[in-house]
């Protein structure tokens, strides 16, 4: 028996539909641009880290996408108060690019140049169902979780988790030790401090 499954659908198509509802959702302006993709060897160079830029009037957001564990099963590292299922988001804190960073090194960095416009987004549903009745809804985007690197926090270059439920108030980084933590979002409350960051600029 299995502790934990893999999402029904691939990080490809998890980010294309994310990335159309997203675009066509008209915050921030809307679209100045082609949401800009990057190629494995554009993630892992200076100045990547993330998957995509999508290129809005007000300001650009640079998202990194996450596939999580749905962990259905009770288990050590269950963190207190959550119930079943919930999620695990993996972060890659051992491969380093050839300017010697690891993503999430990349991301922090890209969050201090464009602060508030730098998160990973991952679904907090998993099956292939769930994902078509979202698109069609255009709510893709409104049905995931927003980390920004900063409220991860920094990490060594060993394993790390962080686990998510999609009840819960808070969020638990994994590591050694592991830390519960508060400053996920969703991505109304995304845009509301973008919109807030864009009238501050303009003042």
């Amino acid at each position: 028996m299995r502790e934990s499954d893999r999402c029904e659908f691939s990080e490809f198509s998890f980010g294309y539909t994310l990335v159309d509802n997203a675009i066509h959702s008209g915050v921030w302006g809307g679209a100045s641009g082609s949401p800009r993709f990057l190629s494995p060897s554009e993630e892992g160079g200076p100045g990547g880290g993330f998957d995509v830029e999508l290129p809005f009037r007000a300001l650009p957001l640079f998202l990194q996408f996450k596939i999580p564990q749905m962990m259905r099963y009770r288990s050590s590292r269950m963190p207190a108060g959550f119930s079943k299922p919930y999620f695990r988001m993996h972060l890659r804190a051992r491969r380093v690019n050839a300017s010697g960073k690891t993503q999430h090194e990349q991301m922090l960095d890209l969050e201090n140049k464009y602060p508030l416009c730098v998160f990973y987004v991952t679904p907090r549903f998993a099956t292939s169902e769930e994902l078509d009745r979202h698109y069609l809804a255009r709510r893709v985007a409104d049905e995931s979780e927003w980390f920004a690197p900063s409220a991860i926090g920094d990490l060594d270059r060993d394993d790390h988790c962080v686990a998510y439920h999609p009840d819960a108030p808070d969020y638990e980084v994994q590591s050694q030790p592991s830390r519960r933590s508060e400053g996920r979002y969703r991505f109304e409350s995304v845009t509301h401090r973008l919109a807030s960051l864009v009238k501050q600029a303009a003042l």
